[in-house]
């Protein structure tokens, strides 16, 4: 009679009962080691050709801090993480990567992941208040005073600087439009009493414009 592997278990187990190990030594049977500093976007680790990211609202509270983390390529799912004197111990879970056709639940959930990550430091932002009162603040910094002709001369050399590109956006306009429609009027089309001055300007424009696109 053959035994099952639960069967076989069970019977030859032996007197030596498992140890049991406790949350806060967890990391300690992590088979990588690294002391990385908390990144804008968590904690990035590259591990043959994938690349393993770690965020939370927990890790989020060390940004811009060194610590130590406890990896395992055989199970990422989970990344442990300590300070250098392991007083402080927490985990954070491997963050799901989006692909193009993600779901709005699944991007809702991204984004709520950033969000807690974000939200430690948002919120010490908030909570600081300025070292000085508005009035000091307004009255502390004395703005150059600049003469009236440096002023003047600079306002002139804006001005022309905007006649000069607003003349070569035009010029580049037309040409773009003389080459687009490559018309004439000829002169033996009859022009309705009325229409001389229009047809006539029509031409002159054609022919100037005309001219400037083919040199161009």
């Amino acid at each position: 009679m053959h035994l099952s592997p639960t069967q076989a278990y069970e019977e030859f187990f032996g007197d030596e009962r498992l140890r049991f190990i406790p949350a806060e030594h967890e990391h300690l049977f992590q088979r990588n080691k690294l002391i990385r500093t908390v990144g804008r976007n968590g904690i990035c680790i590259t591990h043959g050709s994938r690349t393993f990211t770690y965020k939370n609202d927990e890790l989020g509270c060390f940004k811009d801090r060194e610590m130590v983390f406890w990896f395992n390529p055989e199970d990422p799912a989970v990344l442990r993480v300590t300070d250098h004197s392991t007083q402080i111990r927490f985990a954070v879970p491997l963050e799901p990567k989006l692909s193009h056709n993600a779901t709005d639940a699944e991007q809702a959930a991204a984004a709520a992941i950033n969000a807690g990550f974000n939200g430690y430091q948002r919120d010490i932002h908030r909570a600081l208040k300025p070292a000085f009162s508005q009035a000091l603040t307004e009255r502390r910094f004395r703005y150059p005073v600049i003469p009236s002709v440096v002023k003047e001369f600079t306002e002139d050399m804006q001005a022309k600087e905007e006649t000069i590109n607003t003349g070569q956006r035009q010029r580049k306009h037309s040409n773009r439009a003389a080459r687009g429609i490559r018309m004439t009027i000829a002169d033996d089309v009859p022009v309705a009493s009325g229409e001389t001055a229009r047809v006539s300007n029509i031409r002159s424009f054609l022919a100037k414009n005309g001219q400037e696109g083919d040199e161009q």
